[in-house]
């Protein structure tokens, strides 16, 4: 009989899973963003896409409270995904390839691009606004 048990947190959901076996803790869950993918959070795929996602939320809570470095951090927000996405798209297949050029095309570049010519336009009318409101605080 096995001595480890399994414990199920929200998975009908696909949350994640602890899973405890003979005094080692595993946790998996599914992370994916830019064609990154990952089922085990504490590998270096893992790590990065926790901090991008960390990223995304300081960047959020910037732009939901109008704080003034939120803009900035918008644009780079933008820009990383570009760059992500980008070597997503024709680096990696490259390199793990044997001999034919395979291309994937991410969608979701289309949303950044929108996303970071926004935050530009916005840019100027941003920080003047934060100025202006900074006056009458």
């Amino acid at each position: 009989m096995d001595k480890g048990f399994y414990l199920d947190i929200f998975n009908s959901w696909g949350y994640g899973t602890f899973n405890v076996d003979n005094g080692d803790l595993w946790f998996s869950t599914n992370l994916s963003l830019y064609g990154l993918e990952t089922n085990h959070p504490f590998s270096l795929t893992g790590i990065f896409l926790i901090l991008i996602f960390s990223f995304k939320g300081l960047v959020a809570f910037g732009l939901w409270t109008e704080k003034a470095w939120a803009i900035k951090l918008a644009i780079a927000d933008a820009v990383i995904g570009i760059v992500v996405c980008t070597v997503m798209m024709f680096i990696i297949p490259s390199i793990e390839s044997d001999s034919s050029f395979n291309l994937t095309l991410r969608l979701e570049l289309i949303p950044l691009i929108f996303y970071l010519i926004k935050m530009q336009k916005i840019e100027d009318d941003w920080m003047e606004r934060i100025a202006v409101n900074s006056w009458f605080k």
